[in-house]
Order: structure tokens, then C-alpha cells, then sequence
């Protein structure tokens, strides 16, 4: 039986409402991971990552680029000797 479930506590519900006795037993299993929800989630994360991988890819083909980075990461440890030098 193919039903569409929007979240965990839809699943739980419905689980219920057909009387299955083990249901958080059932409920905790991957399979929620096809809920609406999680699928949102999911696609969430995806786009992350690629505007992520984008970001990289853009970063490898300047080489100025990856020079203002290592700079400004070098001001920045610059900036927190003090902090590193005190233990904090």
C-alpha cells in the first residue's frame, strides 16, 4: 500500500491508525527518510553543497584569488597571536 507521508509523526500516525504494535520500532526505521520532509531536507543540503563545490571550483581556477584567501586567513591568525599566545 502506497501512501504519501509529509513527516515522521504523519508516518507515526498513521502507523497507529492501522494498528501496527511495534511502532516505534517501525517508525525509527530508515524509511522515513522518504517523507516529504526529509526529501526537503535533503534537496536543502544538495544545493549547499554544490553552491559549495561552485565556490571551490571558482576558487581553483584564480590563482588571485586563492592568494587574497591565504591572506586574509593569515591576517586573521595574525590578529589572534595574542589569543594563542595566552592559551585562550
Amino acid at each position: 500500500m502506497a501512501k504519501k507521508i509529509a513527516s515522521r509523526g504523519e508516518l507515526k500516525e498513521f502507523l497507529t491508525a492501522i494498528g501496527v504494535v511495534h511502532l516505534d520500532y517501525i517508525a525509527d526505521l530508515p524509511v522515513y527518510r522518504f517523507t516529504d520532509e526529509e526529501r526537503i531536507k535533503t534537496e536543502s543540503k544538495l544545493e549547499i553543497a554544490l553552491a559549495t563545490m561552485k565556490e571551490y571550483q571558482r576558487l581553483l581556477g584564480s590563482e588571485d584569488l586563492r592568494k587574497e584567501v591565504y591572506a586574509n586567513e593569515l591576517k586573521e591568525v595574525k590578529r589572534n597571536i595574542p589569543t594563542y599566545i595566552a592559551g585562550g
